[in-house]
Formats: structure tokens, C-alpha cells, sequence
């Protein structure tokens, strides 16, 4: 029973706090909104006389008339009463639109380059000189003969023999006869383009050159060519000189033509 007055009493003090409160805010608005509003600039000024506001007079010119506002006086009125008019001091004309000249300001429609003081000399930027062409890699002078045949691109079979010739070419354009153990029947030549160098293949030992003996003459080239015969040595020699190139004679083609 004691807790329950304990709340009931609680309850009734806050409600008369929140009670009188509201009724403070209350009063406070009513007395706010009862004030009058204050006087404003434009009413007092229309309350004025306007014809008071347009007569002036000037301290100490008691024998002058008095000034009226409503009047337009002119430069010589002005300066007869002691007044005098400022001339206008601006060089730009009235009404001027855009950007005002200048003395340093080109000319429009002027095309060309702007004179100056100093003349400026434009020299060309130096290029590096052009790189030269990469040079080929220098190949050895090399015969290889290989014991079986021909593939299409490589020979098969083991190696018998690797002949390398030592630079330079031209040491050797008396030339040289190389044996092999066993017959051949690949083999790849290789060597410089400018190294002019040749290969004569025979069947018999000791580069016997006769009708039955002789097989070919291979070519040295700067890549791997299979080259396919069967030959037991080979005369080999660089610095060839590859014969001119001449027209045929024209007393072979003179039966031919003429017994047609």
C-alpha cells in the first residue's frame, strides 16, 4: 500500500509540473504577439510633406532663392552659383564594347610572323648518323659426309668426316684432296657466299679424275643444304672465280636457223 501511494504522488507532481509549463508558454506567446509592430522606414517617409522635401535651402545664402529639386539646371546655372562641374576624366569612350586598344596590339587581318628587336635564327636539330646494315655472321668453311642418305632437310646416318678449312678463303684456291674411310652418300657444304668455294665428289680414292670417276661439283652455300651422291674423296678448294656470263656463239645457232 505505501508503494502505491509513493506512485500515485509521483504521478500528480509531474502532471502539475507539465500543467504549469504549458500554461508559462502560453502566456509568453499572447504577450509576444500583442506588441504592436515597429514602424517602418517607408511609412514615416510617406507621412512626410513632399513639398517640405523639395525646397532646401543652403546655410548661409539667406538671400538666395531656395533650391528645388524638381528643377534641372544646366552647367552655366551651376557655375554662375558658385559651382563647378567636373569635367569627365575617362579616355574611354561611352558605350565601348570589347577589349581596349592598345599600342602593342597586332593589327586584325594581319598574317605573318610579329616583328620583334631580336631576330631568332631556328637551326635545324642534328640526326645521328643512320646505323649501318647488321653484318651477316661469318660462317666456317665446312664439308660434312654422313654414311646415309639424303633426308629433306638433314642427311642420316653417322658422320664419317668433318672438314674445316681455316680462314682465309683465298689461301686455299690451289685446292686439296681429302680421302674418306668409307663411301658417302650425304653430305653438306657450307661456307660464306664470298668465300667462292667449291667441292668435286669422285667414287675412287685419291680424287682420280677421269669419265668414270667424276661425280659432280657442289657449290658451298651460307645454309644447310643437303647435297646426296655417293663418293669416296673430294677435291676442295675457296676462291673460285665464277666465270662471266657471255652470250652463245652465233655460228653455233647458224645451222639451226639456217636449216629450218
Amino acid at each position: 500500500m505505501q508503494s502505491r501511494a509513493i506512485i500515485i504522488t509521483s504521478i500528480f507532481l509531474i502532471s502539475a509540473i507539465i500543467i504549469f509549463s504549458l500554461t508559462t508558454l502560453f502566456h509568453t506567446n499572447a504577450l509576444t504577439l500583442r506588441q504592436p509592430p515597429a514602424p517602418s522606414l517607408t511609412s514615416n517617409l510617406e507621412d512626410l510633406d513632399l513639398s517640405q522635401k523639395d525646397t532646401l535651402k543652403v546655410p548661409g545664402r539667406e538671400d538666395e532663392p531656395p533650391y528645388n529639386s524638381t528643377e534641372n539646371l544646366n552647367d552655366t546655372q551651376l557655375q554662375s552659383q558658385g559651382y563647378t562641374v567636373p569635367d569627365a576624366t575617362s579616355s574611354i569612350d561611352a558605350g565601348l564594347i570589347g577589349a581596349t586598344p592598345t599600342g602593342s596590339q597586332v593589327d586584325e587581318g594581319y598574317i605573318g610572323p610579329i616583328e620583334t628587336s631580336a631576330s631568332i635564327v631556328l637551326r635545324p636539330t642534328p640526326q645521328p648518323p643512320p646505323l649501318p646494315p647488321p653484318q651477316a655472321p661469318t660462317l666456317p668453311i665446312m664439308a660434312a659426309s654422313y654414311t646415309g642418305s639424303g633426308g629433306p632437310k638433314h642427311c642420316r646416318g653417322t658422320v664419317i668426316s668433318t672438314i674445316e678449312l681455316p680462314p682465309p678463303a683465298s689461301s686455299h684456291r690451289e685446292g686439296a684432296c681429302f680421302d674418306l674411310p668409307v663411301m658417302a652418300r650425304c653430305g653438306i657444304f657450307i661456307a660464306n657466299k664470298d668465300d667462292n668455294c667449291e667441292a668435286q665428289l669422285f667414287n675412287a680414292e685419291g680424287c682420280l679424275n677421269t669419265s668414270t670417276t667424276f661425280l659432280n661439283t657442289v657449290v658451298f652455300m651460307p645454309e644447310e643444304r643437303v647435297v646426296g651422291a655417293y663418293w669416296k674423296s673430294m677435291w676442295l678448294r675457296c676462291g673460285v672465280e665464277a666465270p662471266d656470263a657471255s652470250l652463245l656463239d652465233p655460228g653455233i645457232l647458224k645451222g639451226l636457223l639456217g636449216g629450218g
